[in-house]
């Protein structure tokens, strides 16, 4: 019994370290790379987008790597974040933040729907629809941000510092698709 249990971690080790070392990814062609600060240097925007996306891709990608698999990352660091905020819009689903949150609900539904997509179709090398894609899910996060901030005009939550953050997530997908997919469109 315990020679079964160390062959299936074996079993199971191996097919991770082939995972993490040969993503299906590197497929795709004229994808740059670079290191990870000069990634979110061209992708950011502000210094706080800069902090986002260091923090986001720091440990989670390998450095010196595609910058596709730096927005995979970002794109799934994004879909988790879009979990967490789905669960504290459903635990305020009442009074007056009941119809923004309902607004939220939806809005989130298709943001991840979104995301799922381009996730696919990075995996997938089809970069055609993924910058489209990306800004539809950026507005549908605003979406709910803008109907969190009409309940109470001029005052912080702690539900709309979520999803604006989740926005701020999405845009740095955005804008690290767009550092390599004009070059591979077909268009």
């Amino acid at each position: 019994m315990e020679e079964s249990a160390i062959l299936v971690f074996s079993f199971v080790f191996l097919a991770l370290a082939t995972i993490i070392a040969m993503p299906g990814v590197d497929a795709c062609t004229n994808i740059p790379s670079m290191d990870i600060i000069s990634a979110c240097h061209q992708a950011s925007t502000s210094p706080r987008m800069y902090d986002l996306c260091t923090r986001t891709l720091s440990g989670v990608a390998r450095d010196n790597g595609e910058v596709l698999t730096y927005a995979l990352a970002a794109a799934t660091a994004a879909a988790r974040s879009f979990e967490s905020t789905a669960a504290a819009v459903a635990d305020n689903v009442s009074g007056e933040m009941k119809a923004a949150c309902e607004e939220c609900e939806s809005r989130y539904g298709a943001a991840r729907k979104l995301v799922g997509r381009v996730v696919g179709s990075l995996e997938g090398c089809f970069f055609d629809d993924v910058e489209a894609e990306c800004v539809d899910a950026v507005a549908a996060v605003d979406d709910c941000a803008t109907a969190v901030m009409l309940v109470n005009p001029g005052v912080a939550t702690p539900l709309h510092g979520m999803v604006l953050d989740d926005r701020d997530r999405t845009v740095l997908v955005l804008r690290l698709i767009s550092l390599f997919v004009r070059k591979n469109s077909t268009i």
